[in-house]
Parts: C-alpha cells; sequence; structure tokens
C-alpha cells in the first residue's frame, strides 16, 4: 500500500501532526510510521549553503579582489554530524517505493519554504510535493490544513525571497522614499506553540 511522507520542521511538530492522521503509528528512530503515513522531521536546518572554501580554497582566506563569491551553481551540504543522522533519515524514507507523494509540513513562511526545498534537493527528492500550511497548532486547523494540500508550486516565490535575503544579509542600502499612513488593526490572535517560538527565534 502506497504512502505519504510529511516532513516536518521539528520533532515536536512532527508528533502534533501525526496526532490528527490516521493511526496507529509506530516510533522508528528518527520518524513515525502509520498505515497510510509516514511523518519525519528536519530539526531546523539540516542542510545549508557551502561555504566560499569549498567550491575553491583559495577562498579559505578573502582578498578584496576576490569578492564578491558568486559561483555558478550553489552546492548544499549537511550542517553538521547531529543533522548528517537525521539527514540520512529523511533521505532513507524519501526513497522508499511505497512512499507516493511528500507533504512539506515546515513552518509557514519563508525560513520554511527554504528549509525543505534545500533538504529536498540535497536528498535528491524526486516524488510530487504538496503544501501543508498552517498558521495555527490546534487540531482543527491541522486537520483542516490536510483537507487542502495546496500544490508546492504556489510557494517557489518564498523560497527565492529566502535565498535573496540570505544571500544580501549585511549589507548596505540606501532609502529613496517614505510614505506614511495610519491604519486600524484588530489585535492580533493569543499565541500558539509553533508562532510563539518563530517569533521568539526571529
Amino acid at each position: 500500500m502506497s504512502k505519504t511522507l510529511v516532513i516536518a520542521e521539528k520533532p515536536s511538530v512532527g508528533r502534533d501532526l501525526a496526532r490528527v492522521l490516521d493511526g496507529p503509528f509506530e516510533k522508528g528512530e528518527g520518524y513515525l510510521e502509520g498505515p497510510q503515513h509516514l511523518v519525519t522531521w528536519a530539526v531546523g536546518h539540516l542542510v545549508q549553503l557551502a561555504e566560499p572554501d569549498e567550491y575553491d580554497p583559495k577562498y579559505k582566506r578573502w582578498k578584496m579582489e576576490d569578492l564578491p563569491i558568486v559561483p555558478e551553481h550553489f552546492k548544499l551540504v549537511v550542517r553538521d554530524e547531529r543533522s548528517r543522522k537525521q539527514m540520512s533519515v529523511v533521505s532513507r524514507q524519501l526513497a522508499r517505493e511505497d512512499i507516493e507523494e511528500v507533504v512539506n509540513a515546515c513552518d509557514a513562511g519563508r525560513e520554511g519554504e527554504l528549509i525543505f526545498a534545500y533538504l529536498y534537493e540535497k536528498a535528491k527528492g524526486k516524488k510530487p510535493v504538496r503544501r501543508l500550511w498552517l498558521n495555527s497548532m490546534t487540531t482543527a486547523a491541522m486537520k483542516a490544513a490536510f483537507s487542502s494540500l495546496r500544490p508546492a508550486g504556489e510557494f517557489e516565490l518564498l523560497e527565492e525571497a529566502e535565498a535573496i535575503v540570505a544571500a544580501v544579509e549585511g549589507g548596505t542600502g540606501a532609502i529613496t522614499k517614505l510614505e506614511k499612513t495610519e491604519r486600524k488593526e484588530r489585535p492580533p490572535f493569543l499565541y500558539d506553540l509553533t508562532s510563539l517560538q518563530r517569533d521568539a527565534s526571529s
């Protein structure tokens, strides 16, 4: 029987998602497996862009004449040994023949898109991908999100935006125009755990 692989951004979210899917789930090392779904997680940034010296040893020490360093193709590398262990778990699940499709259940936003995109590319993922877009971790919100999965292609611009932000971080710019407006808005809803963690980390 074919299964759907759900990839969350962190273990706690993966366990929460498994609660609203058909069980029972058996615990494996770095994943949970049920009759129709397999849930695993990224533990944050498992994969990142390679450092400059990984393209050419001469970039170990930067010189002004070498800047900017813009490779023809950006290399992706696993972040560290702890990440390597979980990355191998995710890669094995992606390669399983009984996995028919993948659900990107990383956090809603630019960073979550990039975390999944890097992981999926590094693991050489080939299965079709749909997006779980969650703004709340309540049971009702999670069930509703699973019932309305969206094509991953709708979110490609968010991946590109995060990559651009990461590439130009620390640069300089100039404000050329400033407009001010006044408006009223309702107070936001109370925090759920995921949005609290997301705001705290930023």
